[in-house]
């Protein structure tokens, strides 16, 4: 970074190129997690203060003992796990090529050289 305010790139042009970029895949990585967190932790919200949703859904079917909906709940939990990661992975791989070209070697190695 000090490198390119030496050469003479305007600080805006600085911090989006040098500096966003570096910061970016750990701030993705977190609010990832906080998403996930979000979610199941709606549960807990929805049950102390009485509001009405996917969490007070759930609740009240652990309590009632309607296991299809339990079931349907928690596959709905696990997909939207799944989802999150997958994005959080493109996102990851968009923000650093690096991991494009690590991941384009595995594939020519895999495959004999041929990708």
């Amino acid at each position: 970074m000090e490198n390119a305010i030496i050469r003479g790139v305007s600080k805006k042009n600085v911090i989006i190129n040098h500096l966003l970029k570096n910061t970016a895949i750990p701030i993705i990585t977190v609010l990832s997690s906080n998403i996930m967190y979000l979610l199941t932790g709606s549960v807990i919200i929805e049950e102390i203060f009485a509001w009405p949703g996917i969490g007070k859904l759930f609740a009240t079917a652990v309590r009632t003992g309607d296991f299809p909906l339990i079931q349907i709940l928690l596959l709905f939990f696990g997909i939207m796990s799944i989802i999150v990661n997958e994005v959080t992975q493109i996102l990851v791989k968009f923000m650093d090529p690096r991991l494009k070209i690590k991941e384009k070697m595995k594939k020519e190695a895999k495959h004999g050289g041929v990708a």
